[in-house]
């Protein structure tokens, strides 16, 4: 008994010694247009809006949706 503890109190020294797998490598650069106190707009836009309407059938692996029309003035 007295040998399984010392066994689990050397495993358990053993791993907090151990450095952490990952670490910080360095400071990410800056993107080229990037100024301080520039903030950033996101958005959410469609390029697909009207797909085919494919049957669903479960006995085999469904199709890649079709699209049938793309809107690029969306972009």
């Amino acid at each position: 008994m007295a040998l399984l503890t010392i066994l689990l109190a050397l495993t358990v020294l053993w791993a907090a010694a151990q450095t952490p797998p990952c670490r910080i490598l360095g400071r990410a650069a800056k993107p080229t247009f990037y100024q301080h106190g520039d903030f950033n707009i996101g958005g959410d836009f469609a390029l697909h809006k009207t797909l085919f309407q494919l049957r669903t059938r479960f006995d085999s692996k469904p199709e890649f949706l079709k699209c049938s029309r793309k809107y690029i003035t969306d972009m």
